[in-house]
């Protein structure tokens, strides 16, 4: 095997004029020198295809690919599908890398010859403020099944969910034909990982950070969905991640944590319904309907959360007073809006 195979890293961008320059030249300050760097420009209505072309006139290791907008998933498919790399990494494109994270990906990856490697990341807030974010205290090698357990104790972590952290074999994704669901724009990259990781043997963990996640640029592939256009999405993503920890006979040793996770994705479009139907009787109805959905009962009665809001809500489904449910949310709500017009009161008082 080449000592120094060919890694792709894959770039899906969408309108990131101001920020697709510092990602990409990121990569390219790699200490890893044989990359090439996939940027699939999806449809961007500002300059990001004119940044694209300059960058690829500038350095001929830079590869893109203009198309129509179609969504986070379908840009990276089209990035898999013409990249040419052994190893594959993901980074978005308002975010930027260390020169040394992919020699360090790929070093730990071929040192323990597994078929993952992760590493921690740092989120960058405004004016350059940096927050290491750790899971690990040290480096491990994990199995597939320590794995998948210890992603169930940690669901609503980027560090196992995303793509951007991680070094992917591209003959497994070739070989077993993974893919990004079309339809899928929010939480598609944990859909990924899950079919991905069934078929890993082991997987290797770095404990330092080398990604720069930007939690506060507003020009992404990320689009802001509706309260219940998210539900639908993570309804989808949860019951995916069910039944695939059913497939690797891993659920029932992981049942409480699963579920709870899923219940508490449920706390957002309880509130949505209550607070956006036209009537008591309409938000009512809504309310039945949703905890009356295949499966959804019985995630509230598998999860182990204690809180009041969870043991009003299992008791009220129980009891099918969806009536009481709604009455007792319009109270926390209607508090909610009181509190907080009385802190902005006091604030401007102060000030």
């Amino acid at each position: 095997m080449n000592k120094t195979p060919l890694i792709s890293v894959i770039v899906p961008a969408y309108n990131a004029e101001k920020t697709i320059e510092k990602c990409v030249n990121s990569i390219l300050k790699s200490t890893y020198n044989n990359i090439e760097v996939v940027v699939v420009n999806d449809g961007s209505s500002d300059n990001t295809w004119d940044v694209c072309k300059r960058l690829n006139k500038e350095d001929n290791r830079v590869i893109i690919l203009n198309k129509k907008n179609g969504g986070v998933s379908v840009a990276r498919n089209e990035g898999i599908r013409i990249c040419r790399g052994e190893q594959i990494c993901f980074v978005d494109s308002d975010d930027y890398i260390s020169n040394d994270m992919i020699m360090e990906l790929y070093k730990r990856k071929e040192k323990d010859d597994s078929q993952l490697s992760i590493c921690e990341y740092y989120y960058v807030y405004d004016e350059g403020k940096k927050e290491k974010v750790e899971m690990y205290e040290s480096d491990s090698i994990e199995s597939r099944e320590k794995y998948f357990i210890n992603m169930s104790h940690n669901l609503h972590s980027l560090f196992y969910g995303v793509l951007w952290n991680k070094m992917y074999d591209a003959k497994i994704i070739r070989k077993y034909s993974i893919q990004f669901r079309k339809n899928v724009d929010l939480g598609e990259d944990v859909i990924f990982n899950l079919d991905y990781i069934s078929r890993a043997n082991q997987i290797s963990i770095i404990a330092k950070p080398f990604y720069y996640y930007n939690r506060i640029n507003d020009f992404s592939l990320s689009k802001k969905k509706s309260t219940w256009e998210s539900w639908i999405l993570t309804k989808e993503r949860f019951r995916y991640g069910i039944d695939k920890y059913k497939e690797m006979n891993l659920y029932e040793r992981c049942k409480v944590e699963l579920n709870n996770a899923f219940a508490i994705e449920l706390i957002n479009p309880t509130f949505y319904l209550a607070n956006n139907s036209s009537n008591r009787k309409e938000a009512t109805m809504k309310l039945e309907c949703l905890y009356k959905e295949k499966g959804i009962k019985e995630v509230l009665y598998n999860s182990k959360i204690n809180t009041y809001f969870f043991l009003i809500v299992k008791m009220c489904v129980f009891f099918k007073a969806y009536h009481l449910l709604y009455f007792l949310i319009m109270i926390h709500s209607k508090t909610e809006r009181m509190l907080h017009k009385t802190y902005a009161r006091n604030e401007k008082e102060i000030h």
